[in-house]
């Protein structure tokens, strides 16, 4: 909570509840409540860690910041998987802590290589969540999702990122946010243009600019 409070905005409520529950899905996301499933809850589980910071995210994205989930999952739940980026980015007090940071990223990296090596599609992200089959829902929106963010973090460094990020809480809080507007939102912080990289990884959306579709179809089409 201090770290993501630090990162993208106050969370305004007085209580947070963290549940251990009988379920299938690792961890579920409520205003104010997030569950974990019983076969996560140890703190010796890696993947616990993972679990927690992902549903906590959920109470900026998703609670607070509402969106589309069916139409645009990746305003969902790909930006709320890059929250565990920002957390072990965050928390990380040694040398070692910033190293696991780090490898965190890279096997994700290394999973959607895996995954697209394989044959698989390199689907965009705007996609609804019936454009996506079996392993693809997983490995597009909650893989290659985060690994976007990160791309972008990566060119204009995390303080900017976190700019942008609390620019978007700022604008959508209590609100439903559109692609579009975190566009628009991104690029108001940064003074940069973003349309052509966001129609690479993620396809049409509403106000996209005609020119960029232009630009990136042809440089595609010429290798």
């Amino acid at each position: 909570l201090r770290a993501f409070n630090r990162t993208f905005g106050q969370y305004p409520f007085r209580e947070f509840d963290i549940v251990q529950t009988n379920t299938r899905a690792g961890g579920i996301e409520y205003p104010g409540v997030i569950v974990i499933a019983d076969a996560y809850w140890n703190a010796g589980d890696p993947y616990f860690e993972v679990v927690l910071a992902h549903e906590t995210g959920h109470q900026w994205f998703y609670s607070l910041v509402g969106s589309n989930q069916v139409q645009f999952p990746f305003l969902d739940e790909s930006l709320t998987s890059f929250t565990e980026y920002v957390y072990f980015w965050e928390t990380a007090e040694t040398e070692r802590a910033i190293q696991q940071a780090a490898d965190y990223i890279r096997r994700e990296q290394q999973s959607y290589n895996a995954y697209t090596g394989a044959g698989n599609p390199d689907l965009p992200l705007g996609l609804s969540t019936d454009g996506y089959v079996e392993a693809q829902y997983n490995l597009i929106i909650y893989t290659k999702g985060p690994l976007f963010f990160n791309e972008i973090a990566d060119r204009i460094g995390r303080e900017q990122m976190y700019a942008f990020l609390q620019e978007y809480f700022r604008r959508y809080r209590y609100e439903v946010a559109d692609i579009g507007g975190m566009v628009q939102a991104l690029e108001d912080v940064t003074g940069q243009e973003w349309d052509q990289l966001f129609y690479r990884w993620v396809g049409h959306f509403d106000g996209l600019d005609p020119a960029a579709v232009a630009t990136v179809d042809a440089l595609q089409s010429s290798g």
